[in-house]
């Protein structure tokens, strides 16, 4: 999953929250409810769409990412099969869609703050009360709380310092810096620039001040009496905000929540809940739209020796998902074709065909180590869990020497693709005599044989399937069977 996967689950738990907001203030529920309620909804979203972003590119790979090609030596650490992930959105329109719409509600947010900085800078002191600065400003059209690093601010404008609601004013803006209101409008602004230009977003913003708004209200409508500072609020706050940036058009709806007395109303409520989860369970049908079926997977192999287990429908699924895997995969069936003369060797060997497979995810059928295709990052190079190999089969020197291959500082014959070819074979076929089964040699060629019978030894089965959903044996076999299929059906590239 890559960040774009965490912005578009940013945005569906972001609508979702907007619709439940909406329907706790159809319903009447209290405004401290209400705020309680939207940040644990603004916490809990933002810690999911960081899980998706940090955990989900894990679960794009197998367990591992560097080739290798083991020989019976190699020392044999047990992987777990990679879990479920995501689909991947990774495409450029929807990446650059999400960077501008990010990079335009951040710039957008830049200049709120400057402005709303420029103000502080400008404005005189009246008075200061440990870390409580309180200011008036020719530039705030009404009474304005400000957290800023080290200190929290309160704007007067010249009217209301100089006018008889003064205290009532100071009253309700200290008391949003006692409830952490103005971090918190930093908090939600971050939130909204993130998540432009989703106008649910931007509901579950407004809806989030209004709450914040609404409990200062109370609290001080308790002091004062409701309808005292109803009147209050008619006079000094036609464009009242008490949290960057200004809120617009809620004067209505504070008054009517202090002269009308918070009672639930659960229909709306229960209404919102239900269109709530309705759209959660379409957006998570259109997340798992990208799965593979076992059943898919048994059409896709008919008639070859690929089994249809849920651990090649998961490595299948692994691969689609991923952008790097299925360019990995692409670029290697269309390398493939450059070398006849190989697949006919296997084929003359008596070999069954889906072992061409092996080469395509240890190498993607690139010759890998010469001066053409020089070693890079592991993760560009294989699909293969393990060690770094060299050549189309990405043999290790002790394997390659054991099958005949030269390889010291003056030749190095793994780079020689008929010579390599022709070791693969010897080794795949010995292995195959010594398991007595394919699948068994492929895991073998990938972690040693040696690993491979103790797995069997340990476990007490030879079935690589059972082995590898057990831990006993990594997900190679699964993975190159995969790639069988895409040999097959090279269109789910598409």
């Amino acid at each position: 999953m890559s960040l774009v996967d965490a912005v578009w689950t940013a945005h569906a738990l972001g609508s979702c929250g907007a619709l439940l907001a909406l329907g706790a203030r159809l319903a009447r529920v209290a405004p401290a409810d209400r705020t309680r309620a939207l940040r644990t909804w603004a916490l809990a979203g933002a810690l999911a769409a960081a899980a998706a972003a940090g955990a989900g590119g894990a679960w794009e790979r197998p367990p591992t990412m560097s080739g290798v090609l083991a020989g019976p030596s190699a020392t044999y650490t047990p992987e777990a099969v990679a879990p479920r992930s995501a689909p991947s959105r990774s495409s450029l329109p929807t990446g650059l869609l999400a960077g501008l719409g990010a990079t335009g509600g951040l710039a957008r947010l830049s200049l709120q703050a400057w402005r709303a900085l420029r103000a502080v800078r400008a404005s005189t002191r009246l008075l200061q009360v440990g870390r409580l600065d309180v200011r008036v400003s020719l530039d705030v059209p009404s009474p304005l709380a400000l957290a800023l690093p080290g200190r929290a601010v309160i704007l007067l404008d010249a009217a209301t310092a100089t006018g008889p609601h003064r205290a009532v004013a100071l009253r309700h803006e200290a008391l949003h810096h006692r409830h952490a209101d103005p971090a918190w409008a930093w908090a939600w602004g971050l939130a909204e620039a993130a998540l432009w230009p989703n106008p649910l977003a931007s509901l579950l913003v407004r809806e989030a001040r209004l709450a914040e708004e609404q409990r200062i209200d109370a609290l001080v409508a308790g002091e004062v009496g409701a309808h005292t500072y109803a009147s209050v609020l008619l006079d000094t706050a036609p464009t009242h905000h008490a949290a960057f940036p200004a809120l617009r058009g809620d004067l209505p709806q504070r008054i009517d929540m202090l002269v009308h007395p918070a009672t639930r109303r659960l229909a709306p409520l229960a209404t919102l809940l239900a269109v709530t989860l309705l759209t959660t369970s379409l957006t998570w049908a259109a997340t798992g739209s990208d799965a593979v079926s076992v059943t898919q997977v048994e059409q896709w192999t008919a008639g070859s020796n690929i089994p249809a287990e849920p651990a090649v429908a998961r490595a299948l699924e692994r691969i689609l998902r991923s952008p790097e895997a299925r360019r990995h995969y692409a670029r290697g069936i269309d390398a493939m074709e450059g070398w006849p003369e190989l697949t006919g060797r296997l084929q003359a060997a008596g070999l069954p065909a889906e072992l061409a497979a092996v080469p395509l995810v240890e190498s993607g059928w690139r010759n890998l180590g010469t001066r053409q295709e020089p070693l890079r990052e592991p993760s560009e190079q294989s699909r293969a869990p393990g060690m770094v190999g060299r050549g189309l089969w990405m043999f290790i020197p002790a394997t390659a020497r054991t099958y005949g291959l030269r390889v010291d500082d003056a030749v190095d014959e793994r780079l020689d693709p008929a010579r390599a070819t022709d070791a693969a074979i010897r080794l795949l076929s010995d292995l195959h005599d010594q398991l007595g089964d394919w699948w068994l040699a492929l895991s073998a060629y990938n972690q040693g044989q040696r690993a491979v019978q103790q797995a069997i030894d340990a476990q007490g089965a030879r079935d690589v399937w059972a082995l590898t959903e057990s831990g006993a044996l990594n997900g190679y076999a699964a993975e190159v069977a995969a790639a069988a299929i895409l040999l097959r059906h090279p269109e789910l590239l598409d």
